[in-house]
């Protein structure tokens, strides 16, 4: 059985893993600073899942009487979050997931613990919107997935647990998390809403993906996506749940241009008809896309960090990055962080990398920060009434 030792893990942490995982223990950083540097954040590129507080997830194996192999929150935290020793791809960051989503798939509670603290989180670095975006079918139990069963980080003894687990289906993960999420909302005087993602290899679960956006508009869904490895399956197999998605009048992304070609960025805004594009790195080496980004005015949801820790970029030295020049060029894009726990990278490191390492002004920031209001998936109303929220905290008099 497990071992806990929370005090001295916390202390450990605190020079071990960084503003991430202390924000998600709700920590804070090593000089004491609870408030943000950078107020009034927006953060389109989150994913809830790759944010869970180790604790919650520790507490979550606990509950269930699940030994992991670890004596106490450090060791724990060790097994799925990112390690700079460790190759550098997306399949590599991807598997992260096998790891902690079969103690947490399915139970209710948990899950809206997770939304509620996520939203205590974003609070905590300065986001006052943020889109977070989830798998109901990754979530829920009534589906089946082979990676739980195939890869090597699932014990037996996680899969009999699992199998143990009543019945929860995509429906009611949704509309558990979106409780969860309206909660800490309220709570903690910001505003999180949802993202659906439909999964690149399973292109059969994606209609019904669109279905549960369509019957949680009011819980606060705003949108879906198309995430996971973009070079795994043609993008365009899910082209008619995102036409329909679009008929609808449900807003969408789709991650692509990450580690794949900039063509899949073509794919994704004339076949599936996104709005945004997840990542999108790849489209520097291609004019034609390039052009079509800039011209369209496609928001790009860029994360540093996490651009390095799957392979889509291989240095993070000064002036690399793609953002720099797309802030250069006027590009519609803005900062997030992606999967901030597994990739041990708080918003705020991620506004400071941008500031350092990128050579980004503050002004930039700030843009960025207009540009990804402008571009979230509320209604225009809405979205009015954050740019001039904006304009309050930044001391800035920008036009929506």
């Amino acid at each position: 059985m497990l071992v806990f030792h929370f005090g001295r893990s916390a202390t450990r942490l605190r020079s071990t893993f960084g503003l991430c995982v202390l924000a998600r223990m709700g920590c804070t950083d090593a000089s004491g600073r609870t408030g943000p540097h950078f107020p009034g954040k927006v953060e389109l590129h989150v994913h809830l899942d790759g944010s869970i507080r180790p604790a919650t997830l520790l507490d979550a194996a606990r509950m269930r009487g699940m030994d992991i192999g670890a004596r106490n929150l450090e060791e724990f935290s060790k097994l799925f979050c990112y390690d700079k020793k460790e190759e550098h791809s997306l399949i590599r960051f991807l598997s992260k997931f096998y790891f902690f989503l079969p103690i947490i798939r399915g139970d209710l509670p948990v899950l809206e613990r997770i939304a509620y603290e996520f939203c205590e989180d974003q609070a905590r670095q300065g986001a006052i919107y943020t889109e977070a975006r989830f798998s109901p079918h990754l979530l829920a139990t009534s589906v089946t997935w082979d990676e739980f069963q195939e890869h090597g980080y699932v014990s037996k003894e996680k899969r009999l647990a699992d199998e143990k687990r009543p019945e929860t289906s995509p429906s009611d993960v949704v509309k558990t998390i979106c409780r969860g999420l309206k909660r800490g909302s309220e709570a903690h005087g910001i505003t999180v809403k949802a993202i659906l993602c439909c999964m690149t290899h399973r292109p059969e679960l994606s209609m019904e993906v669109v279905d549960l956006a369509d019957k949680f508009r009011s819980d606060g869904v705003v949108g879906i996506d198309l995430a996971g490895n973009e070079v795994a399956l043609p993008m365009d197999r899910h082209k008619e749940a995102f036409l329909r998605a679009k008929e609808l009048g449900i807003h969408r992304t789709a991650h692509a241009g990450e580690v794949g070609i900039a063509k899949n960025m073509q794919t994704a805004i004339e076949t599936l008809h996104a709005e945004r594009i997840g990542h999108g790195y790849a489209c520097i080496s291609d004019s034609g896309v390039y052009d079509c980004v800039k011209r369209k005015r496609t928001h790009l949801e860029a994360c540093i960090y996490s651009s390095y820790v799957t392979g889509a970029l291989k240095s993070l030295e000064l002036d690399q990055h793609p953002i720099k020049t797309w802030c250069q060029d006027k590009v519609n894009c803005s900062l997030s962080t992606d999967d901030p726990t597994i990739m041990q990278c708080s918003l705020e490191e991620e506004y400071e990398r941008a500031r350092l390492q990128e050579n980004l002004t503050r002004d930039d920031l700030v843009t960025m920060c207009f540009n990804a209001a402008r571009s979230a998936f509320i209604p225009e109303v809405e979205k009015r009434a954050l740019v001039v929220k904006l304009n309050v905290i930044h001391g800035t008099s920008i036009e929506y």
